[in-house]
């Protein structure tokens, strides 16, 4: 995790069998999943939500196929 202020970047290993982005995902934290992924759909960019135990994910990929993320971490 890289943070500065007002922008956290998580990269972390993906299990991705294409190999656009190698073996690397890039994350960004958001407050608001619900609107980023309303955002991501406007654009036509396909993605995949995942709710997960302690955070909620929106997927997708950039156009040379490198595995991004947005997540929303409801850590305590």
């Amino acid at each position: 995790m890289v943070e500065s202020t007002g922008i956290t970047i998580g990269l972390h290993p993906t299990n991705k069998k294409k190999l656009g982005s190698g073996s690397v995902s890039i994350g960004f934290m958001v407050d608001l999943l619900a609107e980023t992924m309303a955002m991501l759909e406007k654009n036509h960019i396909a993605c995949r939500f995942e709710d997960g135990k302690s955070e909620k994910y929106i997927h997708f990929d950039d156009l040379d196929g490198t595995d991004l993320y947005f997540v929303d971490p409801k850590w305590e």
